[in-house]
């Protein structure tokens, strides 16, 4: 007996989600950033605004490349500021770089306008959020539920087509004062990572015209660029030093053990407990089987985001 579906709302007939993924570019910035949802993240003042505001010009006034990578996609870009004064500081951004009055348009943010804003992105091609601390009130950082409430209007919004890109302060710096890289990443709740696509971290400032930025995605091999910066008042012009080639092979017997290192965490009565992913790390390197305590750090935090793994509940799993 041959049985035929007629789908409803929600359900769509799989071959509508597939000319869409087909039709829609999987980086709105190739390499740079997602089409669907980023994080910018860095410590206060190294130039996450600035140079978000410098691939936002590139996106609404229709440039070729940024900072030597492919702009697939043009169109309107809409600003949502959390912080007093930066509706200004983002209008005087915009103006430095020569953008159109048009192209861009710029609001203060209020918890009660998530629809107005849905609606809006709908004729956008991006939309920022600066920043994710700003935009919780007085909820912590690290709570759970608080961050689902925030990612999932910005996953809607996503999901209708409309990039999005949000700006967040990264992880306390172990590394303080030692010259080094800091943690890349959002501070705050496992959440923000698995609704991430793409994360860009700007690590802690060595010089002062000069960035390091490490670009994390499992849709585009790993990017470790070096950024000049040519300081405007309330802008910068960026351009590439220096790439370091990512020699990593991506195969599947490494999302496997990805996936292998997540399930054991989940399946660990003691490990699944463990609310912080980075003392999850401290003590898989405990246990053994890894050369430092940073490296079994890294290997958890890499194995939540290739699963999407969440802390729910009291414990380790993915999402539902």
């Amino acid at each position: 007996m041959t049985r035929v579906n007629n789908w409803s709302t929600p359900f769509r007939p799989f071959e509508y989600w597939a000319d869409l993924a087909e039709n829609e570019p999987d980086f709105l910035i190739d390499g740079m950033l997602h089409a669907a949802t980023n994080t910018v993240s860095g410590k206060p003042t190294v130039g996450k605004t600035r140079l978000v505001a410098a691939m936002a010009a590139a996106i609404a006034g229709e440039d070729k490349e940024f900072c030597g990578s492919e702009v697939v996609d043009h169109g309107p870009v809409m600003v949502i500021s959390t912080d007093a004064g930066e509706t200004r500081r983002w209008g005087l951004r915009m103006r430095e770089h020569d953008i159109k009055d048009s192209m861009v348009g710029i609001a203060k943010f209020n918890p009660l306008d998530w629809r107005l804003y849905e609606g809006q992105a709908r004729s956008a091609r991006l939309m920022i959020l600066d920043n994710l601390t700003g935009s919780l009130g007085n909820r912590r950082i690290g709570d759970d539920d608080a961050a689902r409430e925030l990612c999932q209007p910005l996953a809607e919004i996503a999901e209708n087509g409309t990039t999005v890109l949000m700006i967040a302060h990264s992880a306390k710096n172990f590394e303080a004062q030692s010259g080094k890289y800091t943690p890349t990443g959002v501070m705050g709740s496992t959440v923000y990572q698995a609704w991430e696509r793409l994360n860009l971290h700007i690590h802690d400032a060595t010089e002062p015209n000069t960035r390091a930025v490490s670009i994390r995605s499992n849709d585009h091999a790993n990017r470790d660029l070096l950024l000049q910066a040519e300081w405007g008042r309330s802008s910068a012009e960026w351009s590439v030093l220096s790439e370091k080639e990512d020699t990593r092979q991506r195969t599947e017997q490494t999302y496997k053990k990805r996936n292998d290192l997540f399930d054991k965490v989940a399946d660990d009565p003691h490990l699944s407990s463990i609310e912080s992913g980075r003392e999850v790390g401290r003590t898989l390197y405990a246990q053994g089987g890894y050369k430092s305590e940073d490296a079994a750090i890294k290997a958890f935090q890499r194995a939540s985001r290739s699963v999407c793994g969440v802390y729910v509940n009291g414990r380790w799993q993915r999402p539902d």
